[in-house]
């Protein structure tokens, strides 16, 4: 099976195209001017001279250099845990002149200790772009499994259980660094708080988006003051753009980002319809690509292919299973049935002279 990051990849391909540009964030509370600076007043030729607010609020700005990062998910690795939600909205017309709209809304929730992650993405509205299908999608990780969740426009849902490998282990970030982009040349307006963190705030300002062609953008983003990662951005493009690098479409895309929960104390649980590892199916303890799919559990495994028969006809019937039915063994295939009260299980283990791997595959049903 493969991997879990080319998996969220397959599902998230809308955004991708989106999110290589570097955009920024914003929408906070009123931005905080530098205080005034305490002066006498004294009288020249009969009139009264102004405290120089403006000047000391620009005297701060000149302090703080200009905010370039090389991705928007920079800093994360500082925080315990937190939550964050990325939408995109986009409202205009497409190549025919027809009104054109599209929503993608992205959530994640992080915990260092235990290490877990939910990714949630939910679309509308793209469904003419090649490869973008509405919907939802929601992957959770907790130790070393992965569940993902789907579910259709027509509400249709299911769930596919695996084991995260060393090559699909959790990334900070709904996005890695390559998808969103960055931010550069950012110019400080002044300190702000933002989801109940203290932060900077920045704006920016150029002529396009990469890759999209849009003819204007803008945006702002706020930086943690403590931890200096980004607690929320928006952006704005309008003109024509090309996206998905596919359809010509004009109108205007807001892009918004929003971190919360920062170091705060919640747990990610297992999605309520995906099943846990059967704790009476033994598995190989060399078991490899793990897979839980309803009522089936699928796994390879580098031993030997009688090692694996063997492992079965005596571990089942430590697990309270009894051998039923005939079993089927010959070369390089073994097909093995066994009970335990209303359940019946069904192993399937063949070998792969290729790639020297033993496949087992576990079908459970209930008789009544």
């Amino acid at each position: 099976m493969k991997n879990r990051k080319m998996f969220v990849l397959a599902v998230i391909v809308l955004a991708l195209a989106l999110l290589a540009c570097g955009i920024g964030g914003g929408g906070a509370k009123k931005t905080e001017e530098a205080p005034p600076t305490a002066v006498s007043s004294e009288e020249q030729g009969g009139q009264e001279q102004a405290a120089p607010t403006e000047a000391a609020a620009a005297a701060e700005g000149a302090a703080e250099q200009d905010l370039s990062l090389s991705n928007v998910t920079e800093g994360l690795a500082v925080l315990k845990s937190y939550k964050s939600s990325y939408i995109l909205k986009f409202d205009g017309k497409g190549a025919d002149g027809q009104p054109a709209t599209g929503t993608m809304e992205a959530r994640e929730d992080y915990t260092q200790e235990p290490k877990a992650q939910r990714v949630a993405l939910t679309s509308s509205g793209f469904e003419d772009e090649p490869g973008a299908q509405g919907g939802t999608f929601e992957i959770v990780t907790i130790g070393d499994m992965s569940y993902m969740v789907t579910q259709d426009a027509d509400g249709k849902q299911s769930c596919v259980s695996v084991s995260a490998s060393e090559s699909s282990q959790i990334e900070q970030g709904m996005f890695s660094s390559n998808m969103l982009g960055g931010i550069s040349g950012a110019k400080y307006v002044g300190r702000d708080t933002v989801n109940d963190i203290k932060t900077k705030h920045y704006t920016w300002k150029e002529g396009g988006l990469t890759g999209l062609g849009f003819t204007s953008a803008k945006g702002e983003v706020w930086m943690a003051e403590d931890g200096n990662y980004v607690v929320k951005y928006t952006a704005e493009a309008t003109g024509k753009g090309t996206l998905f690098g596919t359809s010509e479409k004009e109108g205007t895309l807001t892009i918004e980002y929003n971190l919360t929960d920062a170091n705060a104390s919640f747990t990610i649980e297992r999605p309520a319809d995906c099943a846990a590892p059967a704790t009476d199916i033994p598995l190989m303890a060399d078991a490899q690509e793990k897979a839980i799919m309803g009522e089936m559990i699928t796994y390879s495994s580098p031993s030997a292919f009688a090692d694996v028969v063997a492992f079965y006809k005596a571990e089942m019937p430590n697990n309270g299973w009894q051998p039923s039915g005939e079993p089927t063994e010959t070369e390089g295939l073994a097909q093995l049935e066994f009970t335990k009260d209303t359940r019946k299980a069904q192993v399937m283990i063949t070998y792969d002279t290729d790639k020297k791997l033993t496949s087992v595959i576990v079908t459970t049903s209930t008789e009544e």
